[in-house]
């Protein structure tokens, strides 16, 4: 130590009294304690642990046709591009309906390509919630168990998860056949009318102005 610091640091040791130890060597960080190369792979091979797809098939309110495409997603049974691809039937290009710039996988179309971002923003945006795009479905089924939203907001919350993974994989298909593509807001604007007549079946509803209810159909 120089002379000004090792004056400083007896200033110091005078106020806090005996600093046990502490010496005058180098400090040491040995990031090799205990390590092995095997140690090494099984951290890396490992899966990240995920929940049980069970838990959002077959429920009451969720039509049986959208419990049956999740169900094929879970099942990696989806007919994507990619998947058509694998099982070797001939497609002429591989790439996402929504942006032709990567590999159409049930993942990639439903949450990671632009296109199916905007449309999720849309909607999660609306509930004054910061969200990243999770890995897969799954992973986003089970991010989107929210304490914080109770009552009607809560309900509000688990349609739109069906509504715009269901919607997404409609409106892929559309365009697969030759069907007119939906830009962003106009896939956005069917999703929210399918969301509110799921709900117009309940008593999310009930005792609430018609104001209010325009304010849930925008979802913002």
């Amino acid at each position: 130590m120089l002379a000004v610091e090792r004056w400083e640091w007896d200033m110091i040791c005078n106020e806090l009294g005996p600093v046990h130890g502490l010496n005058g060597n180098e400090d040491i960080v040995d990031f090799f304690v205990g390590f092995t190369v095997r140690k090494y792979y099984q951290v890396q091979v490992q899966e990240e642990p995920v929940g049980d797809f069970n838990n959002y098939l077959w429920k009451k309110n969720v039509p049986p046709k959208i419990s049956y495409m999740l169900w094929a997603y879970f099942h990696d049974s989806l007919p994507t591009f990619a998947m058509l691809s694998h099982k070797r039937i001939e497609v002429q290009n591989e790439n996402c309906l929504f942006c032709n710039n990567e590999i159409e996988t049930a993942d990639y179309m439903l949450l990671h390509c632009d296109f199916a971002f905007k449309v999720w923003s849309k909607f999660i945006e609306g509930f004054n919630i910061a969200w990243v795009a999770p890995v897969s479905v799954l992973h986003q089924f089970d991010s989107w168990k929210l304490k914080i939203l109770q009552g009607r907001r809560k309900e509000i919350w688990w349609k739109v998860i069906y509504a715009v993974t269901c919607h997404m994989w409609k409106e892929m298909n559309s365009r697969n056949h030759g069907g007119r593509a939906k830009d962003v807001e106009e896939l956005c604007l069917v999703m929210r009318q399918i969301i509110l007549l799921s709900l117009s079946e309940t008593t999310v509803f009930k005792d609430m102005s018609v104001k209010k209810k325009n304010l849930i159909g925008t979802l913002s």
